[in-house]
């Protein structure tokens, strides 16, 4: 079984690392293509008329064809998004499928967690799969991991939790830390290629607002991008998808995800671990609940003093 969840690993990696490599060669091409036919050429060819052919309509008609460019090639740039997501998709749904099936008893045992017991009885019944089936496991949590961070859906919180409980803390810290950084990463290169007219189109507010904020501290970016992953100021997702569009250097971001998000990856790991000290039904022993209780009151701390973190980042 761990030689079987090696090899669907590595498969599942050399599945994406092609992938990801089509897609910038088609991207280079397109893009050299596309400034052969700028729509600043369209510029210096009616410049280039005398001024007395020169109008109004003449620079409307300059105005909106490249509008009309734009407005295409972002809607390109969205169908390639929704391919890569159904390929990705599709890749984690097909590891998933040939994982091996649960134990007869534990299917039986397995449902939505509606109260304390329930979700007792989840986190043993996937705690005998991890046992059974450690590598299948690990493979399957980073894939899924990766591709809710690479695309920028909701649910990596619930995981990172999760992981506490499955591998432990110290085992379980390393390896959320490492699929938020990758997942994170994955975000960037994909809106790099495929994101500008995207994220201009749906969020015009607020990357005109990240952008302004940016270019006050490109002298401290490295730290600056560390505050934010350190406060709810500006969403990680938005981090994410918005970063390779304002040239924010990977580097920078890379290691500004890598450590800042540590200290709610610790967080996250703490209240996993306390699925395992479940001791009755809508309860915890005295001793948890209070590390819980302060874990909970810190996590809070940068939401309840979010207007002062606004003042002093402006």
């Amino acid at each position: 079984a761990e030689y079987m969840g090696r090899s669907t690993l590595l498969h599942f990696v050399n599945c994406v690392c092609l992938f990801v490599k089509m897609q910038t060669r088609s991207m280079t091409k397109r893009k050299k293509n596309d400034e052969d036919q700028d729509p600043s050429t369209l510029v210096t060819e009616y410049t280039n008329v005398p001024s007395g052919s020169e109008s109004k309509s003449d620079a409307a008609q300059v105005t909106l064809t490249k509008e009309s460019r734009e407005a295409k090639t972002t809607r390109r740039n969205m169908m390639y998004l929704a391919s890569a997501f159904l390929l990705a998709g599709c890749l984690v749904a097909f590891l998933f499928y040939n994982f091996p099936p649960l134990r007869d008893e534990d299917k039986a045992r397995l449902k939505f967690p509606r109260n304390a017991e329930d979700l007792r009885v989840v986190n043993s019944v996937l705690s005998n799969y991890t046992e059974d089936y450690y590598w299948f496991v690990v493979t399957g949590f980073c894939s899924i991991y990766v591709f809710l961070q690479a695309f920028a859906i909701p649910g990596p919180l619930l995981l990172s939790i999760l992981s506490g409980a499955l591998f432990g803390g110290v085992k379980g810290f390393l390896l959320v830390c490492l699929c938020a950084t990758f997942g994170a990463s994955a975000c960037y290169w994909l809106f790099y290629l495929l994101g500008h007219g995207v994220v201009h189109k749906f969020f015009p507010q607020m990357i005109v607002w990240y952008n302004e904020k940016l270019n006050k501290r490109r002298d401290n970016l490295f730290y600056y991008l560390l505050f934010l992953r350190f406060t709810p100021l500006v969403p990680n997702w938005f981090v994410n998808i918005s970063s390779p569009i304002l040239d924010v250097p990977f580097p920078y971001f890379f290691f500004a995800t890598l450590f800042g998000l540590m200290p709610a990856n610790i967080i996250h790991i703490r209240a996993g671990l306390t699925l395992n000290d479940l001791q009755k039904v809508g309860g915890l022993d005295p001793t948890s609940f209070l590390s819980l209780l302060a874990l909970s009151l810190v996590a809070l701390l940068p939401t309840l003093f979010k207007k002062k973190l606004q003042k002093l980042d402006e």
